[in-house]
């Protein structure tokens, strides 16, 4: 794990470099250094060349005050080659001009100089330069330093948020291993769901995949008779003793910022679309979507899990209270989830364009409109005028995601039944006429 650097007296030392070929000018701009700025650490070089590797082996941000006529390059060459390279781009460079030298002058800002001094200068000019630039390089080593314990910090902190997650998360485990175990799925799943909605920040991503190993977490503030026992009935509250279930996530990490968005989608978890929900009674788009996500996976878990129901039973049970409990997408999506990664069926499935719908062929999956309408149940044997039914509905009300079809282990697509073969006239369907929501 990592720690917070300790502070090194050596970060206190500020480096200056000085160039000039005239040991009389070096001499007196490093007596006036040493009486500006006591813990300067002071090199001189007479070249470019020297400058550049004095500069080089400091490995720490230093105050260059070179002139501008220095040997191997002028100044704007100096800076060029410091500003070139990352380890040294960083120093704060002073260049000293003739005052005649307006042009260069001009020329020195447009390449990053920091600062011009003018010669002949005075001491107080002199005192006003230096003190000027060790307080900049003062605050931003500063800056650097703190921004640095910052990241460690938060390092270290969300070491620790990731181990308190895995804590709770063992003691559910005892408590209840079923649901614990099939996170990963929960995962997976509303990820994939999310996916598909499009709507979703990578920030707001990174929050819901935290939110999701910790779906459970809320049942740590249940008594513990009470922790595998149904919070909801039909959407409503099963008892007030169920109740801390949502407000516990909030509670627990309240004193921890970076978790605040976490514990906004675990504690809406239970609102319902038709504002019937707690523990605030906020509805419909008020309800954040991550959030109304992890209560269908939720409550199919449950459905599953312990009510003992089949994944077509479950996805029957959830269908039957959307629009109140429920977003019609997501409970769509979610079945189309199972058409491509449920590894367990003996039923193959594959996704199908519109216009590649033939007479005969059976959906394996409902198709379900963006109004909520189930507009043709699974294991539907497609005609000719279904095709063309939904067709001329999803011109005004799109189709949520995709087509599903079944496929026999021995063919390929598009399958026919035996008695229906002969009829697989194409039909004259243009494909830009059909709407889905991903389209």
């Amino acid at each position: 794990m990592s720690t917070i650097p300790k502070k090194d007296n050596k970060t206190d030392v500020l480096p200056f470099v000085l160039m000039d070929t005239k040991d009389q000018l070096l001499n007196a701009l490093e007596i006036v250094v040493r009486n500006v700025v006591p813990n300067a650490s002071i090199s001189k070089a007479y070249s470019g060349n020297e400058g550049i590797r004095l500069i080089k082996r400091l490995g720490s941000k230093a105050i260059v005050m070179c002139d501008y006529e220095i040997p191997d390059f002028k100044g704007i060459g100096l800076l060029d080659r410091l500003r070139l390279e990352n380890e040294t781009s960083k120093n704060y460079v002073v260049l000293l001009l003739e005052k005649g030298q307006r042009e260069e002058a001009m020329k020195a800002l447009k390449h990053g100089v920091d600062d011009i001094l003018y010669k002949p200068f005075s001491k107080e000019e002199l005192i006003t330069c230096v003190k000027s630039a060790s307080r900049i390089v003062n605050l931003e080593n500063h800056t650097f330093e703190k921004n640095a314990e910052v990241e460690v910090l938060k390092e270290i902190f969300l070491n620790q948020i990731n181990e308190i997650s895995l804590g709770y998360n063992d003691l559910l485990n005892d408590l209840m291993p079923r649901k614990i175990e099939r996170l990963d799925f929960v995962e997976h799943a509303t990820l994939w769901i999310a996916d598909k909605l499009n709507c979703f920040s990578s920030d707001e991503l990174s929050t819901l995949r935290k939110a999701c190993r910790l779906l459970y977490i809320g049942h740590i503030g249940l008594p513990q008779n009470l922790i595998n026992s149904a919070i909801t009935k039909n959407g409503f509250l099963a008892s007030e003793k169920m109740a801390p279930v949502a407000t516990f996530p909030e509670k627990l990490f309240k004193s921890i910022p970076t978790m605040q968005k976490v514990a906004n989608v675990l504690t809406y978890i239970y609102e319902n679309i038709d504002g019937s929900g707690f523990p605030k009674n906020i509805q419909s788009i008020e309800i954040p979507r991550s959030s109304r996500i992890l209560r269908v996976i939720k409550d199919y878990e449950y459905f599953t899990i312990d009510l003992n129901q089949n994944q077509t039973k479950a996805i029957d049970s959830l269908m039957e209270f959307s629009k109140r409990l429920y977003d019609c997408d997501i409970i769509a999506y979610l079945d189309q989830y199972f058409a491509t990664n449920d590894s367990t069926s003996k039923l193959r499935e594959r996704k199908i364009e519109f216009g590649d719908l033939r007479d005969g062929m059976m959906f394996s999956r409902n198709i379900i409109t963006v109004s909520g309408l189930l507009l043709v149940p699974k294991m539907t044997t497609l005609t000719i005028d279904l095709i063309l039914k939904i067709r001329d509905i999803t011109k005004a009300d799109a189709v949520i995601g995709d087509f599903y079809v079944f496929v026999p282990k021995d063919e390929d697509l598009p399958i026919f039944p035996k008695e229906t073969k002969q009829n697989t006239t194409e039909v004259p369907v243009p494909v830009e006429e059909v709407k889905t929501q991903t389209s």
